[in-house]
């Protein structure tokens, strides 16, 4: 078995993440902004004020379950107590694992921009009258409270004219 790459903040040693869905899924989701980057300094520089939380994803204190860590304490030691280099070769090192490949990550977001996509079509449709709320079930297309088109208010409960 490979010896995990480990990194010493503010006197805790965290271990290198391994690029399992979630943190894929994750990493993925804040390089989305990212249009363009070179190198590590390029990544870490288009992250701006939330590098940390960035490197934090890729990281987990040393003895906790992966599922188990918490990020903001974890970004929090980055900013706070890393010393300079540490995030670029936390990066360097995340992405020099052959299973944080550009594609692996991209398959990660696929299911979360699979469902965006349909959500925000499903908003759309609706919007522009093409299918009914989920809240109409079917029914009128008006709701209790509104005039339907026959001039009559409708109370809802009932389907008689009051």
């Amino acid at each position: 078995m490979e010896k995990k790459k480990t990194y010493e903040i503010g006197g805790k040693v965290y271990e290198l993440a391994p690029p399992v869905f979630g943190v894929l899924r994750q990493v993925g989701l804040f390089c989305r902004a990212v249009e363009e980057a070179d190198d590590s300094d390029d990544l870490l520089e288009a992250m701006g004020d939330r590098t940390a939380e960035f490197v934090a994803l890729m990281l987990t204190p040393k003895g906790v379950i992966l599922r188990d860590r918490d990020l903001s304490a974890i970004a929090d030691a980055v900013e706070f107590e890393a010393l300079g280099g540490v995030p670029e070769q936390v990066v360097d090192d995340f992405f020099g694992q052959p299973e944080a490949s550009p594609e692996n990550m991209i398959a990660a977001l696929t299911p979360t921009r699979m469902l965006t996509l349909m959500v925000g079509s499903s908003r759309l449709a609706r919007k522009a009258g093409m299918t009914p709320s989920p809240s109409s079930s079917g029914t009128s297309p008006s709701s209790p409270g509104e005039t339907p088109s026959s001039g009559t208010k409708s109370s809802g409960g009932s389907a008689t004219a009051t």
